[in-house]
């Protein structure tokens, strides 16, 4: 996964709070990725995912969009996807789905600011 230079868009779908070992290590490869300019995460549990991508986020100038499913966590996690957001700046589309929950106070108004900073 790390060293491969065909693969242009990834989906990636399971519950961070169950994974193991083997999952890291595919996040650890993954960051060492330079080609994936499409990333979809799907059925997002919890934004723990986020802080596992970060590497792959700041290192794959590549990468210009971003697909996120989320299924709980509420506001808490939409601001905790903001903060991994800010990490880096080459997106050009960004789409979240998920809740209500995730469009309601000011967690929605950070994304947006982080958002500002991407190249797109």
């Amino acid at each position: 996964m790390g060293r491969n230079t065909n693969i242009n868009e990834v989906t990636i779908s399971f519950n961070t709070t169950t994974m193991g070992v083997q999952a890291v290590h595919f996040f650890q490869g993954l960051a060492m990725n330079r080609s994936i300019v499409q990333l979809h995460v799907t059925d997002v549990q919890s934004s723990e995912i986020f802080r596992l991508l970060v590497p792959f986020f700041v290192n794959n100038n590549s990468f210009k969009t971003l697909r996120v499913t989320c299924k709980k966590g509420g506001n808490e996690s939409l601001s905790k996807i903001a903060f991994e957001l800010g990490q880096f700046n080459s997106l050009t589309d960004f789409t979240l789905f998920g809740a209500s929950a995730y469009y309601e106070g000011g967690a929605s108004c950070e994304v947006i600011e982080a958002l500002a900073g991407h190249a797109g």
